[in-house]
Parts: C-alpha cells; structure tokens; sequence
C-alpha cells in the first residue's frame, strides 16, 4: 500500500470547500447586513409617519370616552331616580280619593282652612258662620268611623269661636284605616 497517495486528493476537496464557506461567509455578511438595513428603513419610515395620527386617534377616542362617561353617569343618575320615583308613587296612599270624600261630605258653607297628613292621621281644620253645619259635619264623620269607612277613630282637638269675623273653627285628627 506504498504506492497510494491519497494526500493529494484530499487538500485539493479541502481547497474547494474553503472557497465555498469564503463564498458564503461573505454572501451571508452581506444579506445580514442588508436585512438590517432594510429593517432600520422600514422601522424608521413606519414610526415617522404614523405616530402623529396615533396619537391623534388617542386623543380623539380618550375625548369621545370621556362625553360618553358623563352621557352614561346622567343618564344612569335620571335611571335611579325615575326608580326611586316609581317605587314611591308605588308605595304611596292615595290621599286624592280622601280629599275627594272629605270635599264631598263638607257642607257649602264650611270651609276647609288646613288639611295635612302624616302617619296615618289627618288633621282638617273647618271653619263656617253656621254652628248647625259644623255639626252635621261632625255627625257625618262620626258615621263615617262607625262603618269602617276611611277613618278609624276621630278625634275633636279645637274649637274656636271668632266673635271679629263671626266664624266658628273647629279642628279635628282622625286616624286613617
């Protein structure tokens, strides 16, 4: 086996293969650095002209955001208290009907000089020339206790005769059924 050379053969494979990776170290230098290039270019030309019109839009939707909270806050306000309304106008007697019946019952020539309600009891102060008509006032509205009909007890807190105006008052608080 003196006689095989097999050197030779073998530096000339290296000769070619160290060309090659010279070839291709170079060509990849050179694609590195023109990919960098062209990403600084893109990256620099891309913020330059949209960062103004982001900001923009930002502004212009934190704007937009802050009517809308207060649109929403008043309307969400109104909400609560068209609610709170509602379950008081609910909840609430209805004293139209009384002031009805007690307008009703009231002679013509009694006048009704302060009406309030509060807790279930309503103090009315008459007043008339005519000691006959408070009378027959009174009578209806002790009948009206005695049927169950809209109060429960009454009760005579004042009389008052004014001898100036020639008027008599009376005062009276019933309790609501």
């Amino acid at each position: 086996m003196k006689g095989i050379n097999l050197l030779p053969h073998k530096q000339k494979k290296n000769a070619v293969n160290k060309d090659v990776i010279v070839v291709l170290e170079r060509l990849s230098l050179v694609s590195l650095a023109l990919i960098v290039f062209l990403s600084l270019a893109l990256f620099a030309l891309n913020y330059d002209t949209t960062l103004p019109s982001l900001k923009q839009q930002e502004n212009s939707a934190l704007t937009n955001l802050t009517l809308l909270h207060n649109k929403t806050a008043k309307i969400l306000f109104i909400k609560d208290r068209l609610q709170n309304i509602n379950t008081i106008l609910q909840n609430r007697k209805a004293y139209e009907n009384l002031i009805g019946q007690v307008n009703q019952m009231t002679p013509s020539d009694v006048n009704i000089e302060n009406f309030s309600v509060s807790k279930g009891t309503v103090n009315i102060d008459f007043s008339s020339p005519s000691l006959l008509s408070l009378s027959n006032l009174l009578d209806t509205l002790t009948a009206m206790v005695q049927t169950k009909q809209t109060f429960k007890s009454l009760d005579l807190t004042g009389i008052i005769a004014d001898n100036t105006t020639n008027l008599y008052t009376i005062s009276v608080a019933a309790k609501l059924l």
